[in-house]
């Protein structure tokens, strides 16, 4: 206000000192007299006006302070009435806040929906959320919705709210990002899951995304598997498409690349069974790359062909790389058939460290460390999206000790000094 009456007190003043001049030079008195009643009705109009505006807004001021300060308080006690389960009493409190900033306010409208939540009243709840996720540039009605129909596992709904959410943010969290891709890859929008997944440049979704999208086609498969290696129900795909035309070398450099990434024992069973030559000297190639389930399944093999001494052998490799119960078993099963015959292997030791005997190698989500037979691109478990891994389940408390022993693990099943 201040500055402006100085400015305009300033044109006042040049304009009694221009008008006198005038006089001095026209010789006209009525001149003067009327520019100067004139300059100073208005000067003195603007004075009231300045006044009046600026009362009205202190008045207003107060007056909002007045009603943000009442908003905080009911607020507050909406929320400690929830706190104390008074549900009802919350409710009261939303009344008096409705009537100050009224019934569209998107935050009375959120709290409401969890105060009805909180009281079980589900239904009520999402009419609130709703009502809040569609006010202009709402992201808490909608987040909320999102999180509600995840607890109750409705992914339409789901999907709706995260919908909801991308229209009024411009800087999508990752997070959220990831769970949006992934409702679009339930519902086979995979052109929109990939224009998504090219903001998080993440190229193992992108080859998932071509994989779930046809998994027969040649051009689907080798972008797929391009992206994404260690995958062995892509590689495994691609390869048969590749044997069907008849490009068997080509076929087995792919599982063979894939092996390197995963060491997933499907790989290795697959490669075995294109039986171009004899099996035990096609699985010797997956040796080159050594690895627990390399030496473990070739060790089967054997075991399965009647090959005893030799599998014997590569199931105490395996057993040195990352001891587990399953191949005990057979280790201790081979010892009770070759002792018999065998010398040395009557005098080598029978007691195992049971404390450094893990879980066999799975596919776990690691979201949810929930094992599976194989892998899958959405956790059935969590429904978290491209978290099931290949895992060897070390335990960390006896990793050190792992470490420590590291081939002398075998200690337990070698031969003693005669």
């Amino acid at each position: 206000m201040i500055p402006r009456l100085i400015i305009a007190f300033v044109v006042v003043c040049v304009l009694y000192i221009k008008y006198p001049l005038t006089l001095c030079l026209s010789y006209d008195p009525t001149f003067m007299i009327g520019e100067f009643w004139f300059y100073s009705s208005v000067f003195f109009v603007y004075v009231i006006f300045e006044v009046i505006y600026s009362v009205r807004g202190v008045f207003l001021k107060r007056k909002n302070i007045k009603n943000l300060n009442g908003t905080l308080d009911n607020l507050q006690g909406a929320v400690e009435s929830m706190i104390a389960e008074d549900y009802k009493e919350a409710d009261k409190y939303l009344d008096k806040t409705e009537k100050i900033v009224g019934e569209d306010s998107v935050i009375v409208n959120w709290i409401r929906g969890c105060n009805k939540l909180y009281s079980n009243n589900t239904h009520e709840a999402k009419a609130k959320f709703y009502q809040a996720a569609y006010s202009e540039k709402s992201i808490l009605g909608g987040y909320s919705l999102y999180k509600l129909a995840e607890v109750e596992g409705n992914d339409k709904d789901a999907y709706d709210a995260l919908k909801q959410i991308t229209l009024n943010v411009k800087h999508i969290p990752s997070s959220i990002l990831k769970n949006i891709i992934k409702f679009q890859f339930i519902n086979k929008e995979f052109n929109d899951a990939r224009e998504n997944i090219k903001k998080l440049k993440d190229r193992r979704l992108l080859g998932i995304s071509y994989y779930l999208e046809n998994s027969t086609t040649l051009d689907n498969l080798k972008l797929a598997f391009e992206n994404v290696k260690d995958i062995p129900d892509i590689a495994i795909a691609y390869a048969r498409k590749l044997l069907f035309l008849e490009e068997f070398r080509k076929a087995r450099k792919v599982i063979m690349e894939s092996w390197k990434a995963s060491h997933s024992p499907e790989l290795f069973k697959f490669f075995v069974s294109v039986k171009q030559e004899d099996d035990i000297s096609v699985a010797k190639k997956f040796l080159k790359s050594m690895s627990f389930e390399g030496s473990a399944e070739f060790a089967l093999l054997l075991y399965s062909k009647g090959m005893y001494h030799i599998a014997y052998k590569y199931f105490k490799d395996a057993f040195a790389m990352y001891p587990t119960s399953k191949i005990l078993f057979y280790i201790n099963e081979l010892r009770e058939k070759l002792g018999k015959y065998d010398d040395r292997i009557m005098r080598e030791e029978s007691i195992v460290d049971e404390s450094i005997v893990f879980d066999d190698p799975s596919w776990t989500c690691t979201s949810c460390n929930h094992k599976m037979n194989k892998w899958i691109a959405i956790c059935p478990y969590c429904n978290s999206l491209d978290t099931v891994r290949w895992l060897h389940h070390e335990k960390n408390s006896q990793q050190n000790k792992i470490e420590k022993v590291g081939n002398d693990v075998l200690l337990s099943i070698a031969p003693t000094k005669s």
